[in-house]
């Protein structure tokens, strides 16, 4: 969801009104989409793309938004291209209206982000003649996950009722367990001990461990791990962290490191630098852009995001080491500026630059 918001940004400049987004996911679209999107002008989620469509009604309120909503041309980021072209096809929509990401291959070799907005920048061929504006060559389109004014009121209550200061703190969101076939997770024992080097790197931060509420087991089971072996400074927030309230403490956290996971997506788009452990995804294809912090001055440069596979054939995070691990975070922390942190003192890597 994240990803295709550049596109959102290059169709509403083109056409001058701000696309309406389908998509198959049912839940996170209308968290991540709440409030007042830049550039969303009506949302339709699916619940799957599994369901026979006479067993799917939101999948007929779609296609009754095709047939007498104000649809026109329509671009096709999914890789289900049967499953939507029959809604195209019950919606009454001409082909000739239609771009399916697919057709392009010259584009396959290009970053997600990259990926669909040149996807953007091209008219279906039912709109050639119609006047419609061209992307300007040299425009760029960063992803935009709104915040807003109270996301970030709740967000600042919740700091407060736990004694924490947002830019004090390192988000984690680890993964312990998951299935073979996933390959998104990295050993408790790995993130005890690139925890207990990442403290000692930069004293004064504290680690908040994130997580669904169904993840919450495990969060405190590695919460307490780290305890052991010496990291003090820890919070666990996988019962009371829901996205919008993720999303305002992203704009403010110091770092983050995660999994490759939506809400590594969401915290660059937020300026949030990050470090992202990745399984079987190629981090030229998904790593997210690096963009600058959200209300930043002027002069402020995007914060850095240091992706991580332990090689190019590798399908498992596991496979990354705590050694490569903390040269990463090393490296991040190059990037913002910060050498190690001694005795409470901060060292900049040169004078000049912004931590």
């Amino acid at each position: 969801m994240v990803m295709v918001t550049p596109l959102m940004a290059c169709l509403h400049e083109r056409y001058g009104k701000a696309p309406y987004l389908a998509c198959s996911h049912a839940g996170v679209p209308a968290s991540l989409f709440e409030g007042e999107h830049p550039h969303l002008g009506g949302l339709a989620r699916m619940g799957g793309w599994k369901k026979h469509y006479w067993l799917a009604p939101r999948q007929w309120a779609f296609v009754e938004y095709l047939r007498h909503g104000d649809a026109g041309p329509i671009y096709v980021c999914d890789a289900r291209r049967e499953k939507v072209a029959e809604l195209l096809r019950r919606g009454g929509v001409a082909p000739e209206r239609c771009l399916y990401g697919a057709d392009f291959p010259e584009d396959a070799a290009l970053n997600r982000y990259e990926r669909y907005v040149a996807l953007g920048r091209r008219t279906p061929a039912a709109y050639r003649d119609a006047g419609i504006a061209e992307a300007p060559a040299h425009a760029t389109y960063a992803p935009t996950v709104h915040v807003r004014t109270s996301d970030r009121e709740d967000a600042e209550d919740w700091l407060r009722s736990r004694g924490l200061v947002a830019e004090k703190l390192i988000v984690l969101r680890p993964c312990t367990r998951s299935p073979p076939a996933d390959g998104k997770s990295w050993p408790a024992a790995r993130w005890s001990e690139l925890c207990r080097r990442v403290q000692a790197y930069t004293p004064g931060m504290r680690l908040l461990l994130t997580g669904s509420p169904a993840e919450a087991e495990l969060v405190a089971e590695l919460a307490a791990q780290l305890r052991v072996t010496g990291c003090t400074e820890v919070e666990i927030a996988a019962q009371d962290l829901p996205l919008r309230r993720l999303l305002a403490l992203q704009e403010r956290a110091f770092a983050m490191i995660s999994l490759d996971t939506g809400p590594s997506h969401t915290a660059a788009a937020l300026g949030c630098p990050v470090m992202i452990f990745y399984a079987k995804a190629r981090p030229a294809e998904y790593q997210p852009p690096e963009c600058v912090r959200r209300g930043a001055g002027p002069g402020a440069r995007p914060s850095p995001v240091i992706a991580l596979k332990a090689r190019a054939d590798s399908q498992q995070a596991s496979d990354i080491g705590v050694d490569q691990a903390f040269d990463g975070w090393k490296r991040l922390m190059g990037a913002l500026g910060v050498g190690q942190i001694t005795a409470g003192v901060e060292t900049r890597a040169k004078a000049g630059t912004p931590g």
